[in-house]
């Protein structure tokens, strides 16, 4: 994962939050850091399978056969 480091951030925001009597704050950030866990894994799956799917049809071209005749 390429951006895990918002995760690094979101844990000493918690770290601070714990040591400096924010335990609220420390619980949404125990939330936060799950959302971002989140979605960062679901970024990194849809951009592989783009990725995979991009390699899958290199080369192919897809077009209507439209009959050329007399109008």
């Amino acid at each position: 994962m390429r951006n895990e480091w918002i995760l690094d951030v979101i844990a000493d925001l918690k770290r601070f939050a714990e040591e400096n009597g924010l335990p609220e704050l420390a619980d949404r950030l125990t939330e936060t850091a799950d959302i971002a866990s989140s979605e960062l894994t679901r970024a990194e799956l849809v951009s592989v399978g783009r990725s995979l799917g991009d390699v899958g049809h290199l080369g192919t071209q897809y077009r209507a056969d439209t009959p050329r005749g007399n109008a």
